[in-house]
């Protein structure tokens, strides 16, 4: 005898069944399609819930396993991608179990059969949309290596092992677990067992005789209890005599015209190779899915033997046919397929409309996705939006093509829906919009990133900006350290000092991710921002400049932050204290880059001075001053270093040029030499040395050009005042005067010829061609010498 069975004992349930073997009682109650929350919302198929709840207690990790095992099972059988972004629930209470205690293991093994074959019978009673049926059975292998099949408990307790193994109607295994001592040859009897039983469950009546010559008797309860499913829901077609399969309710009219069109020839339709007939008992398969076109079936596949012959079979295929249907298409140019409005951010409104607005990308967060199938999302880009009226956020869905955005792209997005996010996890309060988008899936939406049409001029104005007035919630760096950061969208207006070597992290979970740590400073204090994830890659990506590109203003929007010049503004950034202060951003933290506004432009030009002021070896300044004037103008003034002072005071913004005669009292050319500091650069804010004219940069890896070390000529003076070590700032002209060769030349001396050469220089007179300007980010307040004559 077959397990006891009953139908819909749920009133408030879509589908209900009790399934009752000889060890267990389910009762199973499935639900859906319905509303799933947006955390567990699958872009291309329904999300599928299994909740199991034990005889007594509460569950655990048992149950947590046992879940996880049959919503698998379910999944290979329900329409899951007719019914997206919804959500089957299937809840399994267990009703009875046996009296005797299993082992751990053993008990949760053979538990699942029933819990599978209870589960199936829900969906069935719900109606839910079915691509094959499923059975399952359990397998017990005895000390002496007998298996059986339905067995009672006494045997459970006493086995050597057991299996619980399910199958669907083209004996494909949908279900594998076993516990215990065991074989490989002992599998695999109990594999054939279980396949002969599951399917002697789902095989048509009237051919029982073939079955174990006609010991099989109530063996095909599944394929009865599908019967007499469909008998209940199309009970005066099947008086007529139509052999219809059980289908979903949803389907009844499709199945309904199907019936009268096979009473119409009662004796055989053909389509194929797929034959339909009424009353037919041979092996071609009597079921309405045949006549309707194929699904495709996202089962396992099904266990074949291994080929005898150890040649290899191949497929058919030569390894160019399978090199050009690998290689990738050329990506064609998306075309709008209705009309769609062009409006602001702030103008946007949640529900079905057509828009298209263009923003900058404000904050940038990667989202991890388990694909189901190849063509489900690998993951998504949560973007935050900005333009000059307000924010939004925007996810964008990729299966093989990761966006190729970072922070501060200029972006143009196309949608036909706008949500509003829900309790902060689909949004951020300062963006509280929701856009979802899956262009390589969904025609109706797009994203589009301008690398050839961005000048850095739109949407760069902050959020709540009005010219003339202060910017709201805007503080110091210091006032935000001491406190400010508690207050709600607090802002701060920082600028990149200096860019730090690109790292990957491992972290705990075994995941590898990316690192980048900026020096940002204002007037008043500097900090440290950390940037991880997709976010890293902006301080330094550079998209490369296509050669039919016609606005030459937009090669500023492809290159990487500079040191120095980059300024950000951030809003509501995460702070940690500590001995540096730490930046991080938050989901809803809002970045600027290089605002227009004047704060960013006074905090640029003070950092330019700054970094100018500080450098090393900074870079001489070009086109400022005119050595052909010095020589040879009309007016050729000689100054003493105090004239110099004090024409420098007087009129602090004032460019000017002329000779100075000084007297070298102190020359450092051996003592660089020896300690390998004789030529001196600077790159990622990083002071180098070296003894060659290229080094390679400890940040970047990229080779550095090295200029002769300013501070080889120590101090020089005049009869009014001396100047100090680092202050002269030499051209490349003006170290050849001043050597009699080239710099690269220098390297060629041994030490005597080195020291014979700065022994010469000392305590001469020379007269020093120079140049100033007022502006420190040129020169960092540095005499610019363009000449020496002796």
């Amino acid at each position: 005898m077959g397990p006891e069975i009953k139908h819909h004992v749920l009133a408030r349930a879509d589908g209900s069944a009790t399934f009752t073997s000889k060890l267990y009682s389910i009762l199973a109650a499935a639900n859906g399609p319905v509303e799933v929350q947006r955390r567990d919302e699958l872009p291309e198929e329904a999300a599928i819930e299994v909740n199991i709840r034990p005889a007594s207690g509460v569950g655990g990790p048992r149950e947590r396993w046992l879940e996880s095992v049959v919503s698998e099972v379910l999944r290979s059988v329900l329409f899951v991608y007719m019914h997206p972004r919804t959500l089957v629930q299937v809840t399994l209470q267990i009703t009875k179990i046996p009296s005797l205690p299993f082992k751990g293991a053993v008990q949760d093994v053979a538990l699942l059969p029933s819990l599978v074959n209870a589960a199936f019978l829900a969906l069935v009673d719900g109606g839910l949309p079915l691509q094959s049926t499923v059975a399952a059975a359990l397998v017990v292998v005895d000390g002496e290596g007998r298996s059986a099949v339905d067995t009672d408990e006494k045997a459970v307790v006493a086995c050597q092992s057991v299996h619980a193994l399910a199958f669907n109607q083209h004996a494909e295994m949908l279900l594998n677990q076993s516990s215990g001592n065991f074989g490989f040859a002992q599998w695999e009897d109990a594999a054939e067992q279980a396949e002969r039983t599951c399917l002697d469950a789902m095989a048509p009546l009237g051919v029982d005789e073939q079955m174990a010559n006609g010991a099989a008797e109530g063996t095909s309860w599944l394929r009865r209890e599908l019967e007499e499913k469909a008998k209940e829901a199309f009970g005066p077609i099947w008086q007529q005599g139509a052999l219809v399969s059980w289908l979903p309710r949803r389907y009844f009219d499709r199945a309904c015209a199907f019936c009268d069109y096979a009473l119409q020839a009662p004796r055989s339709l053909r389509d194929g190779n797929a034959t339909i007939g009424m009353g037919s008992t041979g092996n071609r398969e009597t079921s309405i899915q045949a006549f309707f076109p194929p699904t495709p079936n996202s089962s396992p596949v099904k266990r074949t033997p291994l080929p005898s012959s150890d040649a290899p079979l191949g497929d058919g295929f030569t390894a160019e046919e399978k090199n050009e249907a690998l290689r990738p298409q050329p990506a064609e140019p998306w075309q709008p397929l209705v009309d769609y409005e062009d409006c602001d951010i702030r103008a946007l409104d949640p529900g079905p409309r057509a828009v298209t607005f263009m923003g900058r990308v404000a904050n940038l967060f990667d989202v991890a996705n388990t694909p189901k199938t190849p063509r489900s999302a690998k993951g998504c880009v949560k973007l935050c939006v900005k333009d000059d009226t307000g924010a939004v956020t925007v996810r964008v869905w990729f299966a093989s093509h990761v966006p190729t955005v970072k922070l501060g792209s200029l972006v143009s997005i196309w949608t036909n829906h706008i949500s509003n996010g829900q309790s902060g996890s689909l949004s951020s309060t300062t963006a509280p919009l929701f856009v979802s988008l899956f262009p390589e899936r969904d025609r109706n939406c797009h994203l589009m990133v301008h690398e050839n049409s961005d000048d850095g001029t739109l949407c760069t104005k902050p959020l709540g900006y009005r010219k003339g007035q202060p910017l709201t919630g805007l503080m110091t760096l210091q006032n935000f350290i001491d406190g400010g950061h508690e207050i709600v969208d607090a802002k701060i207006l920082v600028v990149v000092k200096s860019i730090g070597a690109k790292k990957q992290i491992t972290r705990k979970d075994e995941t590898i991710t990316e690192n980048i740590n900026l020096q940002v400073q204002d007037d008043t204090a500097d900090a440290t921002l950390g940037l991880w994830g997709s976010n890293s890659s902006a301080p330094l990506h550079c998209i490369p400049q296509q050669e039919s590109t016609m606005n030459p203003e937009a090669t500023c929007a492809r290159q990487g932050w500079k040191a120095g010049e980059t300024v950000l503004l951030l809003q509501s950034a995460g702070c940690k204290l500590g001995r540096t202060t730490y930046l991080s951003f938050s989901s809803a933290t809002i970045v600027d880059v290089d605002p227009d506004f004047p704060d960013a432009e006074w905090l640029r030009r003070w950092s330019l001075r700054q970094r100018s002021r500080e450098a090393i070896n900074p870079p001489f300044p070009e086109g400022i001053f005119d050595l052909n004037m010095i020589k040879h103008g009309p007016v050729r003034c000689l100054y003493t270093i105090g004239d110099l002072d004090e024409f420098a005071r007087a009129a602090p913004g004032e460019t000017f040029q002329g000779y100075l005669s000084v007297l070298l009292t102190e020359v450092k050319l051996v003592d660089n030499w020896r300690r390998r500091i004789l030529f001196s650069g600077e790159c990622c804010s990083i002071p180098t040395y070296a003894n060659a004219t290229t080094i390679q940069c400890e940040g970047c890896d990229k080779d550095v050009p090295l200029r002769l070390n300013p501070r080889v000529i120590s101090q020089v003076m005049d009869e009014t005042a001396c100047i100090g070590t680092g202050k002269l700032l030499f051209s490349d002209l003006a170290w050849r005067d001043l050597f009699g060769r080239v710099p690269e030349e220098l390297l060629r001396l041994d030490c005597d010829a080195m020291k014979y050469l700065s022994d010469r220089l000392l305590f001469c007179r020379l007269t020093l061609l120079f140049g100033w300007t007022g502006d420190e980010s040129k020169a960092g307040g540095r005499i610019c010498v363009l000449g020496v004559q002796s």
